[in-house]
């Protein structure tokens, strides 16, 4: 790979990183699953433009998640697939690429899990779930013991 592929690839990681563009794509969630909480609502339905409006915003916030995926792809490169939070945002912009079309409404609700993407934009947020996940074999095996000593004694 040159010398200019290989700065280009640095650069866009490092935009990848930067405040400014988590900051940017927290909103940019938020109010995603803010109008996805609206389409998906029978409790209030506004006619004409309001739904319109929604619509179209929800289909440039999976446009533009789409073309950041594509771009994140190009600066890890192969290594992108190796992160587990990069797996769990690829996949939930395929499936939101899905929803868009008529045929797959049902996955339409799955988009709702942007939500966590805000943890994997954070570096605080992954050492916390992270630590959880680890945790979760230990607390298990404690589940475990005190069911024994439960039976035990009942």
């Amino acid at each position: 790979m040159n010398a200019h592929m290989q700065n280009a690839r640095e650069k866009l990681g490092a935009f990848f990183e930067s405040h400014a563009y988590h900051s940017v794509l927290s909103v940019l969630i938020v109010l995603s699953i803010f109008s996805i909480g609206h389409e998906l609502s029978t409790h209030f339905q506004l006619e004409g433009v309001f739904n319109h409006a929604i619509h179209y915003f929800n289909q440039l916030v999976v446009l533009i998640f789409a073309i950041e995926m594509a771009a994140r792809l190009v600066a890890h490169g192969p290594s992108f697939f190796k992160d587990p939070w990069h797996v769990f945002d690829f996949a939930i912009v395929f499936i939101s690429l899905i929803s868009l079309g008529g045929f797959f409404q049902l996955f339409r609700a799955i988009r709702l899990f942007w939500l966590l993407r805000v943890f994997s934009i954070f570096p605080q947020f992954k050492h916390i779930i992270d630590a959880i996940i680890k945790a979760i074999p230990h607390m298990l095996s404690t589940g475990v013991i005190l069911l024994v000593v439960i039976y035990i004694f009942a």
